[in-house]
């Protein structure tokens, strides 16, 4: 019998208690990898406290990616003003 808990034949298939097909089981886009720094950046601007690129903390922050220091493990969410952008348009 197949069902919620069985093994499946076909194992990248998701199944519903209802036995109905759901989708694919695994997401065919790459894994996250975060950008590899050197040293030396502002601890306030890796806690996401400060933009990232100028520093500014009075500005509205927004999501910008993640880092990790050279020779480290710690991933590190970092955040953005958006000035980064309007510097490379202009």
């Amino acid at each position: 019998m197949l069902g919620y808990l069985c093994p499946l034949l076909a194992p990248t298939i998701c199944l519903t208690r209802k036995n109905r097909q759901m989708g694919m089981g695994m997401s065919d886009s790459l894994p996250f990898t975060p950008t590899v720094i050197d040293g030396g950046v502002s601890i306030v601007r890796l806690h996401g406290e400060a933009c990232y690129d100028c520093g500014a903390v009075a500005k509205n922050l927004r999501t910008a990616g993640a880092v990790v220091l050279r020779g480290s493990t710690r991933v590190w969410q970092i955040v953005t003003c958006g000035c980064r952008r309007r510097a490379g348009a202009a």
